[in-house]
C-alpha cells in the first residue's frame, strides 16, 4: 500500500502523521493484557501495526532527502 501524498502537505507533516499512527497502533497491541490475548485479535492488531510501520519505512526510503532537508535526522 502506498501513501497518497498531497503536494500541498509538506513531506515532514506526512512523516509525523505516519509515525503518530504507527505509535498509536503499537501502543494498542502493547496494552493488550497478556492473559486475555485472543490469538485472532492479536494477529489482526499485529497485521495493522506491521502494515503501518512498513508504510512508514517505505515513505522514509522514498523521501529521505526531502526529510533531511526539512530538518529531520537519523538517530
Amino acid at each position: 500500500m502506498q501513501v497518497q501524498q498531497n503536494p500541498s502537505i509538506p513531506v515532514s507533516e506526512v512523516y509525523w502523521s505516519l509515525l503518530h499512527k504507527a505509535d498509536k497502533k503499537f501502543s494498542k497491541i502493547r496494552e493488550l493484557p497478556y492473559y486475555h490475548r485472543n490469538r485472532h485479535e492479536y494477529d489482526a492488531y499485529f497485521y495493522k501495526v506491521f502494515k503501518v510501520y512498513t508504510q512508514l519505512w517505505k515513505f522514509q526510503q522514498e523521501n529521505r532527502q526531502k526529510l533531511v532537508d526539512a530538518g529531520l535526522r537519523r538517530s
